[in-house]
């Protein structure tokens, strides 16, 4: 199962090295990261608070909560693999799966 709050809470320290490389063409303005879009394209229609990671695109629908919905959105993945994406970005070590029982 994936902790996604735990993958959450690692990567918002990282978040202002983190969206240049996600969303190139942005900048920083007021506390938030600032971007034309999902492409990262120049302008500022769509902001990521970079203490918060909550994120919208004032131009279009897409918003989310978490660094975790912004990186599947921008990649266009679930979210599950957009965390995974993000544990190897910062390196963070996967748990190991609990044993199973031996069969009998």
């Amino acid at each position: 199962m994936i902790d996604f709050e735990r993958i959450n809470n690692a990567i918002l320290p990282h978040l202002e090295t983190l969206l240049p490389e996600l969303l190139p063409g942005g900048r920083i303005v007021g506390g938030e990261y600032r971007c034309g879009d999902l492409t990262g394209g120049t302008g500022v229609s769509m902001g990521v608070n970079v203490d918060t990671g909550k994120w919208s695109d004032f131009a279009d629908t897409p918003k989310g909560g978490d660094p975790v919905s912004l990186v599947a959105a921008v990649r266009r993945c679930e979210q599950g693999q957009a965390a995974r994406w993000l544990e190897d970005w910062i390196g963070i070590d996967r748990p190991s799966p609990a044993p199973r029982p031996a069969k009998r």
